[in-house]
């Protein structure tokens, strides 16, 4: 499986070249503290949750991270991917699938508070993508 972490100023030029014939999975999630880790506490505990589901299915991901805390929740309603109609980004983490060159699916995961919630919700968001 193949990671690519961009940041959401650079989704559209990465996005951009992705096969258009191949479905790519985007998760969008937050960038990191200065220790290194999502400061996003839902991002922190489900996007591995997201990578494994994926690495399982041989899928490559494309992680795209929304910036720090500020630019996220202070900047919220000005924010290049909520507003961008292409996108419409209202939380993350956020799984979607891309193709043909636009969003044809997303499940937004903070909803879910259990492993075990997160799980089935990934295997019902791959079931109906494939």
């Amino acid at each position: 499986m193949k990671v690519q972490q961009v940041s959401h100023t650079r989704f559209w030029q990465v996005v951009k070249d992705v096969d258009p014939k191949t479905p790519a999975l985007v998760l969008f999630t937050s960038g990191n503290n200065p220790n290194g880790q999502p400061w996003c506490p839902d991002c922190r505990r489900i996007d591995p949750l997201v990578r494994t589901a994926a690495a399982a299915r041989d899928a490559a991901l494309l992680e795209v991270q929304v910036g720090d805390v500020k630019e996220w929740k202070e900047v919220h309603e000005k924010h290049p991917l909520k507003q961008d109609p292409r996108v419409e980004l209202k939380s993350v983490p956020t799984l979607c699938r891309w193709e043909g060159g636009k969003k044809s699916k997303c499940v937004e995961l903070e909803q879910y508070r259990s492993e075990t919630e997160v799980l089935e919700a990934l295997e019902r968001f791959f079931e109906t993508s494939t």
